[in-house]
């Protein structure tokens, strides 16, 4: 499972925009802690990245990227 978002802001970390989404600070440890994958324009990322106006973020499974 994969869900993808677009951000239209100007600098914001990955964490706060994501729980503005609606992800929960639980299922971002799920992510990091049980082998998911945070991408941003398909490259890989942290949640500690900055956001630039018209990011695409993606977050899932590791294999998430590969179906791009």
């Amino acid at each position: 499972m994969e869900f993808t978002y677009h951000y239209t802001g100007q600098g914001q970390q990955v964490k706060y925009f994501l729980k503005e989404q609606g992800v929960s600070k639980g299922l971002l440890a799920k992510i990091k802690f049980q082998g998911g994958k945070i991408f941003v324009n398909d490259h890989e990322q942290n949640v500690l990245f900055s956001l630039a106006q018209n990011d695409r973020v993606k977050i899932g499974r590791a294999s998430c990227r590969e179906r791009v």
